[in-house]
């Protein structure tokens, strides 16, 4: 299984650490950190993850001990992670 963050998932990481960053920068390299290593288990695992709906190949993988679960899909041999949302945000299809 390889990983893959698209263009996306990585802005929605530079814009969560630059917000964080302006508040207090030690934080926010903690979360930043947390954000890259939260999908390491869905490498050996990759349906951890509940599907956002049924009709959905998009699953989520909540990071431990912050409010940003990851969007992801599994398919030929990786793991794609989409987006990187708020929990409070509208982020459902």
């Amino acid at each position: 299984m390889r990983l893959i963050w698209s263009h996306i998932a990585q802005n929605d990481v530079f814009d969560i650490a630059d917000y964080h960053d302006a508040i207090d920068p030690d934080p926010a390299n903690t979360i930043v950190d947390r954000l890259r290593n939260a999908p390491v288990p869905l490498l050996t695992h990759p349906e951890l993850g509940p599907k956002i709906d049924d009709q959905s190949r998009v699953r989520k993988w909540n990071v431990p001990g912050r409010p940003f679960p990851l969007l992801y899909r599994v398919g030929d041999g990786r793991i794609e992670v989409q987006r990187v949302v708020h929990v409070a945000s509208d982020w459902r299809p």
